[in-house]
């Protein structure tokens, strides 16, 4: 789990399917589909699958250049 006080993440799945979390909301993401984890939320991505691949593109908007990711 992270969670990133002054940055963004959006995940764009170019190939199969993610387990998303942000805040307690759990989304099953398809191909062609993105998530948003907006500053401050906490998230957590997963393959769906245990046997297909997954790919995907991650998008991070920092607003603070120091860095301040917290993994727990």
């Amino acid at each position: 789990e992270s969670t990133d006080d002054s940055r963004s993440v959006r995940w764009i799945i170019t190939e199969g399917t993610a387990s998303i979390r942000v805040g307690g909301t759990i989304s099953l993401v398809p191909t062609g589909s993105s998530a948003i984890a907006p500053p401050g939320a906490a998230h957590r991505l997963e393959n769906a699958s245990a046997t297909d691949v997954l790919k995907l593109i991650q998008i991070a908007v920092d607003i603070d250049v120091d860095g301040d990711t917290r993994r727990d």
